[in-house]
């Protein structure tokens, strides 16, 4: 912030939003942020609303409800598709608590779904993944019909999100579906 205030180097600023559809109120809102003004919170919204809970157990009960049972439907995706953020790792709303509390409701333990447990909690079957380092080594491959592989190649990314196909207990290995159907 302070290189750009100096005046001392070239700036480009991106202000234009792709990613939603004009009119949204997660643009507007995008923009009264980026003003330093108050974003609009009337949730009168079919794109952007506020629901305050003043504890832990409620904001989890909500976040269940939205995730498993509401959005899906509203904005016609998979609770797969919805990424739920949160600033911190630790605590009871934290990535750690949150992947358990959501892997409750949309995993549900099974007898025809492997577990592996691991320091920071379990694996499972059916689970929503997300690759947290660059790996360039990582080999995949993309399986046709069949199973048999058509396209091989190296390098799973930080951000890269799949889902857990396979946990071969015996050998220590888990499967992941990234996305473009690559297995690694």
């Amino acid at each position: 912030k302070d290189m750009i205030a100096s005046g001392q180097f070239k700036v480009v600023e991106l202000n234009q939003i792709f990613r939603q559809e004009e009119g949204s109120h997660i643009v507007r809102n995008a923009h009264l942020i980026h003003q330093g003004r108050p974003v609009e919170l009337d949730n009168k919204s079919r794109d952007f609303f506020f629901l305050q809970r003043n504890n832990i157990q409620d904001v989890l009960g909500v976040l269940v409800y939205l995730v498993r049972d509401k959005l899906p439907g509203y904005v016609h995706v998979k609770p797969y598709d919805i990424q739920i953020l949160t600033p911190m790792r630790k605590g009871e709303l934290g990535v750690e608590r949150l992947n358990q509390v959501m892997q409750q409701y949309l995993n549900p333990p099974s007898d025809e779904k492997k577990e592996k447990e691991i320091a920071f909690g379990l694996f499972r079957e059916g689970d929503k993944v997300m690759q947290t380092r660059n790996n360039y080594q990582m080999e995949w491959e993309v399986r046709g019909k069949y199973g048999i592989p058509v396209d091989k190649g190296c390098g799973v990314f930080n951000g890269d999100m799949g889902i857990i196909r396979e946990i071969n207990t015996y050998a220590e290995m888990v499967t992941v579906e990234f996305d473009e159907c690559r297995f690694a």
